[in-house]
């Protein structure tokens, strides 16, 4: 007899089992149960969502080995295997962050002052003056020059 409470829980736990249902299987032909059906005869090139529970679908929904519905995750969870998960959510902690803060804005800083170059004193400068005097006796008409600070 179709739509019998054991075929609509037989259905209802093959359905889960291939992912095409995530209700209680309970044996009521409940509106989640028809979208269940539904979901499985759209993934099997069928357009009707209204069928009857039958014996021949329970056989059928046995027949199949592996997931035909793809997991469908509620916002803010990811698929992991065959089952949602919540999402990680990055984050630092707020001493690792307030810690590099700092470091970051000095270290520029120090590279600037690193990058120009030290001024230092002009050194300063020995003039030179060349001065011819003329010799006295001995010199036999040397010019000496001297250098003066």
């Amino acid at each position: 007899m179709p739509n019998s409470p054991e075929l609509i829980r037989a259905a209802q736990s093959q359905l889960a089992r291939i992912g095409c249902f995530s209700g209680k299987s309970d044996g009521v032909l409940s509106p989640t149960t028809k979208s269940g059906v539904g979901r499985y005869m759209s993934f099997k090139g069928s357009a009707s969502s209204d069928a009857p529970i039958t014996e021949d679908l329970v056989s059928e929904l046995t027949k199949q080995t592996a997931r035909v519905c793809p997991l469908e995750c509620k916002a803010g969870e990811i698929a992991k295997g065959e089952t949602c998960v919540a999402q990680e959510k990055s984050a630092t902690p707020a001493t690792a962050s307030h810690e590099e803060k700092p470091a970051a804005r000095k270290q520029p800083k120090r590279e600037a002052e690193r990058e120009q170059p030290r001024r230092s004193r002009p050194q300063p400068r020995a003039k030179q003056e060349a001065a011819a005097r003329p010799s006295s006796g001995g010199g036999g008409g040397h010019t000496m020059i001297g250098v003066g600070f």
